[in-house]
């Protein structure tokens, strides 16, 4: 099974952690776990943090939105 957690945070605020836990958790039992989040501050190389495009295509179709 492949898991993804999806969070504003990995360590940062109560739900964050919880979330990091259960992530931590379900690899240890060998599980395929990763987690997407906004802002990483941790080290796991299985926690992505969010990096929006860059380039003029992409801002402009930010600010249409």
């Amino acid at each position: 099974m492949r898991i993804v957690h999806l969070s504003t945070s990995d360590t940062n605020g109560g739900a964050a952690r919880a979330a990091y836990r259960l992530h931590t958790g379900l690899t240890r039992l060998g599980q395929s776990s990763r987690m997407f989040v906004l802002r990483k501050s941790g080290y796991d190389a299985n926690v992505s943090g969010f990096v929006p495009a860059d380039g003029f295509i992409a801002r402009a179709r930010r600010k249409l939105r």
